[in-house]
Order: C-alpha cells, then sequence, then structure tokens
C-alpha cells in the first residue's frame, strides 16, 4: 500500500495548482496515493463543484468535522 499524499482544498484558487498536480502525479510511475480534501469553506456547486469537473479532479475527501450531509450532490460522496 502506497502512502497518501494530501492535497487540501481550502478555497477556489487553490483548485487549479491542486489539478496540475494531481495530473502530473498520474504522468509518472506510482510513488504515493493522491487525496483531494476539501475543508468546506466553499462547498456550494457554483463555487467550487463546477470547477472539479472543469479540471478533471475527483470528488473530494471531506474532514469528519464537516457534515457530508450538508454537501450539495456535485461534492457528495456518491
Amino acid at each position: 500500500m502506497l502512502p497518501e499524499l494530501h492535497l487540501i482544498a481550502a478555497a477556489r484558487p487553490n483548485l487549479p495548482k491542486l489539478a496540475a498536480l494531481l495530473h502530473a502525479l498520474a504522468e509518472v510511475p506510482p510513488f504515493c496515493t493522491p487525496v483531494l480534501i476539501h475543508t468546506g469553506q466553499h462547498h456550494d456547486a457554483a463555487m467550487f463543484g463546477a470547477h472539479l469537473a472543469d479540471l478533471g479532479l475527483p470528488r473530494p475527501t471531506l474532514p469528519s468535522a464537516f457534515p457530508a450531509a450538508a454537501m450539495p450532490p456535485s461534492l457528495a460522496a456518491p
């Protein structure tokens, strides 16, 4: 099992930077498991969710303190 690399997204400006890193990690031999973590700062689809799809990012993992029920379908786990 590979170690996890937590990539923290707090606000929308973080997403393009994290997208570049995640896509670069996909191009090299695996040495870690990247995990996108969203802090919940901007959790509506207009502020955050639509950008995930635009940048080809997976749905983020949510911190346990943030209630998943409060997440819109664009960010909530399937």
